[in-house]
């Protein structure tokens, strides 16, 4: 293959794996809603708390109006310290019951038909989603391979093939092996950098653990 031919050849896999990576961000990003969809199902929602918290506020509402009138039974309020207690008490049970009641929606919620009948519906989505992605992107990913014979699919992509495409056009490269290679050599370069930038940033954060200590030990044996 001369150069001409494996530029052309470069170029044309670079498009195709940039269309390949649009049709995955999208096939990602739906996927993602759907599994948010069906992971919100099993939480307990606003209304459903409303709907358990409004019969419990009713009681309480209901005792309130009843405690506060200025008689009962041809008592006054006030000689009725009980009244303060009972209120007190249903207060916080009624606050246990809605804890438990919020707590038993939750575990009922996944046997109910709404929850079986939407997540069947959600269930059917994310398949219709996976025929619908998947076919495409196994046939772009055939014409990749296709376009640039005798490069493996772990190099098709856009960041791995603008590299190529730079090694063929400055002549560090002339055949798939050498870019192979030249790839593969740029990448273990990065390796060792980043692994020595690790290794210096640790070193001087040990360094400054020990400057620390020293500064203690000082400040210890002056002032102490």
């Amino acid at each position: 293959m001369d150069k001409l031919s494996l530029l052309r050849g470069l170029n044309c896999a670079y498009e195709i794996a940039h269309e390949k990576e649009s049709i995955c961000r999208a096939y990602k990003q739906e996927k993602n809603i759907v599994n948010h969809k069906i992971e919100d199902l099993g939480e307990t929602k606003i209304w459903q708390r409303l709907l358990v918290s409004i019969p419990i506020f009713i009681i309480i509402a209901i005792f309130f109006v009843i405690a506060d009138t200025n008689y009962i039974s041809g008592l006054p309020y006030e000689s009725q310290p009980y009244l303060h207690r009972l209120f007190s008490v249903l207060f916080y049970i009624s606050f246990g019951v809605l804890i438990i009641a919020q707590k038993l929606i939750k575990r009922v919620l996944p046997h109910t038909n709404w929850y079986k009948s939407r997540h069947t519906v959600l269930i059917a989505e994310e398949k219709e989603i996976d025929n619908r992605y998947r076919p495409v992107i196994s046939a772009k990913t055939h014409e990749g391979l296709s376009a640039l014979p005798g490069l493996g699919a772990k190099y098709h992509t856009t960041t791995v093939l603008g590299n190529m495409i730079d090694y063929a056009e400055n002549g560090r490269a002339d055949t798939i092996k050498e870019l192979i290679q030249a790839y593969e050599t740029d990448c273990h370069r990065n390796r060792l950098e980043s692994n020595q930038d690790r290794i210096l940033y640790e070193l001087a954060q040990q360094q400054n653990e020990l400057d620390q200590l020293a500064d203690e030990i000082n400040y210890v044996k002056y002032y102490c």
